[in-house]
């Protein structure tokens, strides 16, 4: 703009006032349009922040620190049947609670964050003739297993060295299980069965919900078997947790070593602590929130950089005018509030146009919230607020200089 300025055209006053006016109100555009991006990307990353911690404080329903997790895949053609399976686990079991540093040793056909088995089931009932099942997830589980994730007994009992092969079919369920299927009744000593004909399971306790999906995942209906009692259901066991006194990853070499014990040739894969299992299931959605949180400081700290130049530049401009005011009896607050008020109307205008942005914006990010409305209203609010009080701060140097214009010096410049 400077290199297209005519000398002539600079010397004329009228000239210069306006050709100032139209670069004033290019600069208050910048001004609005830095304001309404700036929102933009900051409700985009309060939103997916909110969401983030929202996430972070989901219950999970079970304690998952200092748990080590591993896959113990045993081959059909060794372990061909459940009593098999069930004699290695156990003596893999006696093993390992030998071991100084661990302190509890569960196992299952799947662990929590790693997978289920749905089963279909028909609860004994005026409907237990019917063909129709209820797809419920189920595990079969060892008495330690619930021991392993700190699950709370809410009712009657936890499995026993005695609910092996032989005696009475028992399952422990959750409390979901027992609202669904038992609403406003004791489900203890109530039964149910996969299918027909398999054999009828009385429910002898039941314990906490927990998310086996992981934090986004539901509460469902689950229940939980004696893996003593596996020829009758029937299912594989494969997974095998233990909880330790220190860091569960340490422990790694001594779980190998106790499977190695028990059969040479068997592998432990699949190995992790929980918490790192978690934590690489939310590993996308912490990146998501950081990138877009990163964007949207280093746009908010440019909006305050541009907002501060150009109220800078427009205060200079009009330094003459000040100091009129001032001679003719304005005070420096007066001033000071007329700078504010003027920058304080763009930034509404900014706020305005960012919030219609904004409401677009939220919709695509729906898919990409947990529990949180993509018009959250305190997220919208705070982030209003945060924006007005920074760029009313990035005013506030300028305005107190154009309070403390000299009238006589402006005059003249002029």
């Amino acid at each position: 703009q400077i290199s297209r300025v005519e000398p002539a055209q600079s010397l004329r006053a009228s000239e210069r006032g306006s050709a100032g006016a139209a670069v004033l109100r290019w600069q208050r555009s910048l001004i609005v349009a830095e304001i309404a991006f700036s929102f933009i990307l900051l409700i985009g990353s309060g939103l997916l922040l909110r969401s983030f911690v929202t996430l972070m404080g989901v219950d999970l329903g079970f304690v998952p620190d200092r748990i080590l997790a591993a896959a113990v895949t045993l081959p059909n053609a060794r372990y061909a049947d459940g009593d098999a399976r069930l004699r290695f686990f156990e003596a893999l079991e006696e093993r390992l609670r030998t071991i100084p540093g661990i302190t509890e040793v569960g196992y299952a056909n799947r662990l929590p964050l790693r997978g289920g088995w749905s089963s279909g089931i028909i609860v004994d009932g005026p409907d237990a003739d019917s063909t129709n099942s209820v797809s419920t997830d189920m595990q079969a589980v060892n008495p330690g297993y619930f021991a392993v994730f700190g699950m709370p007994l809410l009712r009657g009992r936890l499995f026993q060295a005695t609910d092996r092969k032989g005696a009475v079919p028992v399952g422990v369920v959750n409390a979901v299980f027992a609202r669904r299927f038992f609403p406003g009744q004791d489900p203890v000593g109530r039964r149910f069965r996969r299918g027909r004909p398999a054999p009828w399971i009385t429910i002898v306790g039941v314990v906490g919900d927990i998310r086996r999906a992981g934090k986004t995942g539901e509460l469902v209906p689950e229940g939980y078997l004696p893996a003593a009692q596996t020829d009758i259901y029937p299912v594989v066991l494969g997974d095998l947790a233990v909880r330790t006194a220190g860091d569960p990853e340490a422990a790694l070499p001594l779980v190998r070593d106790a499977v190695r014990a028990v059969d040479p040739d068997q592998p432990v894969g699949n190995a992790h602590s929980l918490n790192d299992v978690i934590a690489d299931g939310l590993a996308t959605r912490r990146f998501e929130a950081a990138l877009l949180l990163v964007f949207a400081g280093v746009a908010l700290a440019l909006a305050v950089v541009g907002i501060y130049g150009v109220v800078s530049y427009s205060v200079s401009q009009r330094t003459p005018e000040f100091g009129i005011r001032v001679a003719l009896g304005a005070a420096g607050a007066d001033i000071v509030r007329m700078v504010l008020r003027q920058a304080a109307l763009l930034i509404a205008i900014g706020l305005a146009v960012g919030l219609a942005g904004a409401l677009l914006l939220s919709r695509s990010l729906s898919a990409l919230l947990f529990e949180i409305r993509p018009t959250d209203p305190p997220t919208f609010a705070a982030v209003a607020l945060l924006l007005t009080t920074v760029a009313l701060a990035a005013c506030w140097i300028p305005a107190r200089r154009a309070a403390g214009v000299d009238p006589m010096t402006a005059l003249r410049a002029e």
